[in-house]
């Protein structure tokens, strides 16, 4: 069995005093979103997982810090050999001045850096199919037109809006429905 811990959102530097929270609560805030992290690597540990998935917005690009990269590059050091995979999304994209592009980040973390679906292997029959936003507004259905092989298992890694349960006057970034998924002929997602 191959055990793998996912979570998407968590969006590291968000800016709480912009949500009309005071300047010490807001610090407050961002820390505790560093000890969920924290807490989510421990548990993979703890659960002998080996893997762990991140669908997107693991920070704000618009207000990281190189501290922030930082502790990231600790963190994902301190939980190797578990393999860390990465699918940018809208909030943290693979652009030029993104975390992702100018740290340097450990053997064990891999970070996915086009729009278009790219397969690593995890095990002779288990394939991971990973996906990046490219910019912080990428609008297209990135599971229309994919297929995958009939043979094995198959896990897609992006981050996007299932459009049948975004909320009324809700932005939509690589907008899906759950039929495009069952089209795509993977396994999980």
């Amino acid at each position: 069995m191959y055990k793998i811990l996912h979570f998407a959102d968590l969006h590291l530097d968000t800016a709480f005093a912009g949500l009309g929270f005071s300047g010490s609560a807001a610090r407050i805030y961002r820390e505790s979103l560093r000890e969920v992290l924290v807490r989510i690597l421990d548990l993979a540990v703890g659960k002998n997982v080996r893997a762990i998935t991140i669908a997107g917005d693991l920070y704000e690009q618009e207000r990281f810090s190189r501290d922030t990269g930082e502790f990231l590059i600790s963190q994902f050091k301190r939980v190797a050999p578990i393999k860390i995979f990465i699918a940018p999304g809208n909030h943290d994209p693979f652009v030029t001045d993104s975390l992702y592009q100018f740290m340097k980040w450990p053997g064990n973390v891999t970070i996915f850096d086009s729009p278009e679906f790219t397969p690593i292997k995890l095990e002779s029959q288990l394939t991971l199919w990973g996906m990046a936003h490219t910019s912080p507004s990428f609008r297209a259905n990135p599971v229309e037109n994919l297929r995958l092989p009939e043979s094995g298992q198959h896990i897609l890694l992006f981050h996007g809006s299932d459009i049948t349960n975004v909320p009324p006057g809700q932005r939509v970034h690589a907008p899906f429905t759950p039929e495009d998924l069952g089209k795509t002929g993977a396994n999980f997602s």
